[in-house]
């Protein structure tokens, strides 16, 4: 073999070299795109399972929770419907044979936590061991209040007959 044959020889061995290295190059270029778009996708494979995973545990609370949340929801008055309260505080003055008179109604807005009110002005009369059942009763009612004022004045001293004036603030939805 001649001088020359050698010199194409190593020319063309020397491009095969290269083109090998290049085409490697661009192949490990390549696995290595791919590989990072699989990495990402297992990454967010697993976010997804793990907010699926926590959607389930917070349906699964939900679930334990709901009947605590509608007896929550039971201990508010609704604002629309007050007389549902009304009709309350009256069966249980009925219950205490007392009489009742409702003097005032209104709604504020209590500054201080930030929570709606409904402001109940009533007049009872009857049975001083009566009134104490009432209240105890109204108290410790599903109801969500507050006595704010109670007035008792005795009108007859041989039958323990009374007349008292109550405040309450009721919380309401």
């Amino acid at each position: 073999m001649n001088r020359q044959s050698y010199i194409y020889f190593i020319i063309f061995g020397i491009i095969g070299i290269v083109l090998m290295i290049f085409t490697a190059l661009f192949l490990l270029n390549s696995i290595k795109n791919h590989s990072n778009d699989l990495i990402s996708q297992k990454k967010a494979l697993i976010e997804f399972n793990e907010r699926i995973k926590n959607s389930k545990e917070m349906k699964e609370i939900y679930q334990n929770r709901r009947i605590d949340l509608e007896n929550i929801e039971s201990v508010f008055i609704k604002k629309e419907k007050p007389i549902e309260f009304i009709e309350f505080l009256e069966q249980r003055a009925e219950e205490f044979l007392l009489q009742i008179k409702i003097h005032s109604i209104s709604f504020e807005n209590n500054e201080t936590d930030k929570r709606e009110i409904l402001k109940l002005q009533m007049g009872l009369q009857g049975r001083f061991s009566d009134f104490f059942r009432f209240l105890e009763t109204i108290e410790n009612s599903a109801y969500l209040l507050e006595v704010c004022e109670l007035n008792i004045k005795k009108t007859d001293k041989d039958l323990q007959e009374i007349s008292a004036v109550l405040s309450v603030n009721v919380c309401i939805r």
